[in-house]
């Protein structure tokens, strides 16, 4: 450890960077589901160079790991501060 002044303090903005990391992947027909730690983002990606958001959803509760069954979307959270209900 080196001596002198003491160490820089982290920047919050960075060291929260990981928490909107799109992580998990999930498709339906042209419709691709984003996972992250704060909820999911709904894509049109029928045209593949130009990919369309059609919805954010606010979800917060850990790394979302989003899967499709039928016409269902389930995000699962392994932390205590997941919510069964989503906000806006």
């Amino acid at each position: 450890m080196a001596t002198g002044s003491p160490a820089t303090p982290p920047n919050p903005a960075a060291s929260n960077a990981l928490s909107f990391a799109n992580s998990d992947l999930a498709f339906k027909d042209n419709h691709l589901f984003v996972g992250n730690y704060h909820g999911f983002n709904a894509y049109d990606i029928e045209n593949g160079r130009t990919p369309r958001l059609i919805a954010s959803v606010v979800c917060p509760g850990g790394q979302g790991d989003v899967s499709i069954h039928g016409t269902l979307l389930f995000m699962s959270v392994e932390q205590t501060r997941g919510r069964i209900d989503c906000g806006l």
